[in-house]
């Protein structure tokens, strides 16, 4: 999470949201984040390059195009597109019914 990063968010309201997010889904996502520090942050593993999806990608053995990113930030969308995964927009996602 970039807020963390910032200082405007805590980690442990980072971690709620993940919670409340798993919850809302009904699985357990495996979550990752950077934790380099502004500024300048260059990282391979932050948006919009893709290192952490690829770690997912190979850590679970994963078709990319069979997985959809769900953000809400062009970052997202960007790393997304990197990989070749599809995108949808955190409020589209959020609202279909589960």
């Amino acid at each position: 999470q970039s807020g963390i990063a910032k200082g405007t968010v805590g980690e442990a309201d980072a971690v709620a949201a993940i919670e409340r997010t798993n919850e809302l889904v009904g699985h357990d996502i495996d979550c990752l984040y950077d934790d380099s520090r502004v500024p300048p942050i260059i990282s391979y593993r932050r948006k919009p390059l893709p290192g952490m999806l690829v770690e997912h990608i190979v850590k679970y053995d994963l078709d990319p195009s069979q997985c959809i990113m769900v953000g809400d930030h062009g970052n997202d969308k960007g790393a997304a597109k990197r990989v070749e995964m599809p995108f949808v927009h955190a409020d589209d996602f959020f609202s279909l019914p589960m």
